[in-house]
């Protein structure tokens, strides 16, 4: 990160996320917010770390760390209270709140805050009415019945045979978010919704 530009900065794990999330805060007509990337899950503790010197950090009002839950929504939310301890920050006491201070900091683990999973369960789940998944559904099946193994993570490889149904087959999660095949007024956004206006 070379610059903050924003009194508000959004932090995720990759490419995709910047777009997805970009997409997203455009729908709520938020241009606020910085979206930065760290290149994946393993260099939250670094990115977060340097954060305080890079240029501008000081206009700084609020920051939202979001990250994929994977095996285990506990672990992922304790990592990160444990590289914004590090880095001498304030943290909040649970997921989805922003603590005191300044900069006031929030954690957002996907795709709940209680399940496993990540930003594709999330988007999986604003699907499970849509005629395409019966489809979906019987293709994996038919994978398994062949004796082939089923791809892991299986909500990534369910989204993305999805997405291949759409008019543009080639389209990853982020770019369908800024072509508009995510509902955001879908109940299961509703949480990341509150929580990206409380940043």
């Amino acid at each position: 990160m070379k610059e903050i530009k924003k009194t508000k900065l959004l932090i995720v794990e990759g490419i995709e996320e910047v777009r997805f999330f970009g997409a997203l805060l455009k729908h709520m007509n938020i241009d606020s917010v910085q979206v930065e990337e760290t290149q994946g899950k393993t260099n939250l503790p670094r990115f977060i770390k340097t954060l305080p010197i890079v240029p501008n950090y000081e206009t700084v009002e609020s920051i939202a760390v979001i990250c994929d839950a994977d095996a285990d929504p506990e672990s992922a939310f304790q990592s990160i209270i444990n590289a914004l301890k590090k880095a001498g920050l304030n943290y909040p006491g649970s997921h989805g709140a922003f603590s005191q201070g300044h900069p006031k900091i929030g954690i957002f683990i996907m795709p709940d805050g209680l399940n496993p999973g990540m930003l594709e369960n999330l988007c999986l789940n604003t699907l499970l009415r849509d005629p395409a998944m019966r489809c979906v559904e019987e293709y994996f099946n038919c994978i398994l019945k062949a004796g082939i193994s089923e791809p892991k993570p299986i909500a990534k490889a369910k989204v993305y045979t999805w997405l291949a149904s759409r008019a543009n087959p080639a389209r990853r999660v982020g770019e369908a978010a800024e072509a508009g095949n995510w509902s955001w007024e879908h109940p299961v956004f509703k949480d990341l919704l509150a929580f990206l206006k409380k940043t």
